[in-house]
């Protein structure tokens, strides 16, 4: 779902990356990205990208804007999957 604005409260479906460096469980996310006006953002970057890569062995996670009648969405897996389509 796209997202309503760039404000982390007008942001709708998020696609966290978890980088593949450190150790532990439940890590922070390095990066975010956020799809906004036809175009992908990355948090804290206030201009659409060109370019988004997500690093080979990263981890990603979707957050999910919640659906309008509360029921689960489900994602499938596409590989090579690219942020610019």
């Amino acid at each position: 779902m796209a997202s309503t604005g760039t404000g982390s409260l007008a942001r709708r479906d998020q696609i966290l990356v978890i980088d593949k460096t450190g150790t532990g469980y439940n890590r922070a996310s390095s990066v975010t990205y956020y799809r906004y006006n036809s175009s992908w953002y990355q948090v804290g970057i206030s201009t659409p990208l060109s370019d988004a890569t997500i690093p080979m062995g990263s981890a990603i996670m979707l957050r999910k804007y919640k659906t309008s009648d509360g029921a689960d969405s489900v994602i499938v897996n596409q590989a090579n999957y690219n942020l610019n389509q």
